[in-house]
């Protein structure tokens, strides 16, 4: 009777053991598992980074017009100077002829 329960014993433990191996996933359920999660971050990261691109490139074009305003108006002002320049050369040596 003690032997009967000893081997009833020993064939429940086994079963429950049996039962945990069935509840934990295998090293490949576990690895597929961690490449799914992988690959999603890798999604979500590729995503972020070509909105930061668009964004990027939008600034890269406000500027490029900024700078084209700026030098057309440095232009201008060089354009401006110059002229100044000559017209007193001009005034100078009308003074200078009298």
């Amino acid at each position: 009777m003690c032997r009967d329960f000893m081997e009833a014993a020993k064939k429940l433990q086994l079963y429950f053991i049996g039962l945990q191996r069935e509840d934990k996933p295998s090293k490949a359920e576990m690895l597929r598992k961690e490449i799914r999660t992988m690959e999603e971050e890798l999604k979500v990261k590729s995503e972020i980074i070509k909105n930061q691109e668009k964004l990027i490139q939008g600034w890269r074009k406000d500027l490029t017009g900024q700078l084209e305003k700026h030098n057309t108006e440095q232009e201008r002002l060089q354009l401006i100077s110059s002229k100044d320049v000559l017209i007193s050369m001009v005034i100078l040596f009308e003074i200078g002829l009298s």
